[in-house]
């Protein structure tokens, strides 16, 4: 056994203090005069003992709390079944600075106390101890062993880091400093609050180290208002209109019920503040009305003053304004005032051409072409609209129930399998709910589901990219086919063979194929993730 904080034993002198008061009985007796006391005397005799046994014992005890309130104070603990500070000659100390740590206890936080640990625990190393200093921060400097000198200098320049490292992640950086020395054998010690969101994993680490968990954690609970989360009611921002931004705050820990300010500026330049009101262990939104008069990138500040801990009283966050999502429909002019409808939102400009006055160097200003049900295609629009998918944008194509030739043309030209033969009439059966392109589309998934049906189809592979909609005998109804950084949609029925262009599934579908043309940035990124593409490639 260990004592972490060993001062604290002098505190055992205070053992003395039960031994005085038993040897100096202060106990005042009163007299009480009898005419005799012959029948007295046998009841004292076998008391006596009995009472000096009583005191023995009551001295005893409070000795022992005593002792036992002074060893608390010391805080010992095992290493893991050998004496991890003589049996290996190296060891790693991971102090976590994340800003979880700031949280106060009494005249400090969290983060001092943890490097005031790890320095008493470096000091009750041996002399010859190599000691490799762990934070957060991942240093170049933080791969090598040190001296106990050296080891105490860097846990003093210790501070505050916004890193975010899994515990799989710093156990991976200690194997790779421990793979530099001879000794495979490592004393590990873990001085931190241990956050479910970062200690949430079970990582085995390799046998021959030695681990010692030190929670270092308030007396108290941490009652903190915090702010959760930030977003548009609109997925696309423009230019003069009003952008309502939502803000989550969450109250944890208080009792009572709270008020708290609440700022937002962009640029640099406030644009708003006013007072929230937060029921106890409740959240609640509150909104910002914003109206931006330039294209361009904004930088957000939302700042809160709700006190201690400070690490999530601001919340950064960025945003685009965008010009209207350029969307060119050509082919069959038919279900023209359908997508008219359809597109019909500030945020969308839809044009319409037939296919024989396009101008195959204007396509790549369209962030969406729909090729509607057109019998043929030439082969330089093919292969403009390939080179439109490789440029990032999207397209829908929709076949024609008199010939697949024209929606073939251009598949086979950007590198996809061709339509087959024609399927009869057909339901829809399954939905691919987790699919990136019914991204915030779904709620939750209704037990069961009114799907699309049609007369009939073109059979597809079903094994090419990404079945949106599929029949009951597997064959993909609606496809996403991935190029590049563009997607297409394969729609595999002409719409005027399906019912399709009436259902509420059309509208999240071609909306999001526009939508999704441009690069969807989120507002913000939590610590320790990545967004990632918002599409899986082939």
């Amino acid at each position: 056994m260990k004592l972490l904080y060993p001062q604290f034993l002098w505190a055992l002198t205070a053992l003395a203090i039960p031994l005085l008061i038993h040897l100096f009985n202060f106990r005042r007796y009163t007299t009480i005069y009898f005419s005799s006391n012959r029948f007295l005397q046998q009841a004292v005799k076998d008391s006596k003992s009995i009472n000096r046994l009583r005191q023995l014992l009551i001295m005893a005890a409070r000795m022992i709390a005593l002792a036992m309130l002074v060893i608390a104070f010391a805080q010992p603990y095992w290493p893991a079944k050998t004496d991890s500070m003589a049996a290996n000659e190296y060891s790693s100390i991971y102090i976590d600075n994340s800003p979880s740590m700031l949280a106060v206890v009494g005249q400090t936080n969290l983060l001092t106390k943890a490097r005031t640990q790890a320095v008493e625990i470096i000091k009750n190393l041996p002399e010859q101890q190599k000691i490799q200093i762990l934070t957060n921060d991942f240093s170049g400097r933080q791969l090598n062993f040190y001296s106990k000198i050296e080891a105490i200098e860097m846990v003093d320049e210790i501070k505050t880091s916004y890193a975010f490292r899994s515990n799989e992640a710093i156990t991976k950086k200690i194997i790779q400093a421990q793979e530099k020395q001879e000794n495979p054998n490592i004393d590990l010690y873990w001085l931190s609050d241990f956050q479910k969101v970062v200690f949430n994993e079970n990582v085995s680490a390799p046998a021959s180290w030695t681990q010692n968990i030190i929670p270092v954690r308030a007396e108290q609970e941490v009652s903190n208002i915090a702010i959760d989360s930030v977003w548009f009611d609109r997925p696309v921002l423009q230019p003069g209109f009003d952008q309502e931004l939502n803000i989550q705050l969450s109250n944890s820990g208080f009792s009572e019920n709270r008020r708290v300010a609440v700022s937002l500026m962009l640029d640099g330049q406030l644009h708003g503040a006013k007072e929230v009101a937060i029921s106890s262990g409740a959240k609640t939104v509150t909104q910002f009305t914003i109206r931006v008069d330039q294209v361009k990138a904004y930088r957000g500040e939302i700042s809160i003053k709700a006190g201690s801990p400070f690490f999530d009283n601001t919340f950064y966050f960025g945003f685009n304004v965008s010009e209207p999502f350029q969307i060119l429909m050509t082919g069959d002019k038919e279900m023209l005032p359908k997508f008219s409808k359809l597109f019909n939102d500030s945020i969308y400009n839809l044009d319409y051409s037939p296919i024989l006055e396009l101008d195959y160097q204007s396509l790549k200003n369209y962030d969406l072409i729909i090729l509607n049900a057109a019998e043929s295609v030439p082969s330089g629009l093919a292969k403009a609209i390939s080179e439109n998918l490789k440029a990032g944008n999207n397209t829908v194509l929709i076949p024609s129930t008199q010939s697949s030739d024209g929606v073939n043309t251009v598949v086979s030209t950007a590198g996809f399998m061709k339509l087959g033969t024609k399927g009869g009439d057909a339901k829809a059966f399954s939905i691919s709910w987790q699919d990136a392109h019914f991204k915030g589309v779904f709620n939750s998934k209704p037990k069961t589901a009114l799907l699309p049906s049609v007369d009939e189809y073109y059979k597809y592979g079903r094994t090419q990219g990404y079945q949106l909609l599929s029949f009951e005998n597997g064959d993909p109804f609606v496809s996403r086919l991935t190029k590049a950084g563009g997607q297409l949609i394969l729609i595999t029925s002409d719409l005027e063979k399906t019912n399709f262009d009436d259902h509420p599934l059309f509208v999240p579908i071609m909306l999001n194929a526009a939508l999704y043309s441009r690069p969807a940035l989120d507002l913000y990124t939590l610590s320790g993730q990545s967004n990632g593409p918002k599409y899986s490639s082939i």
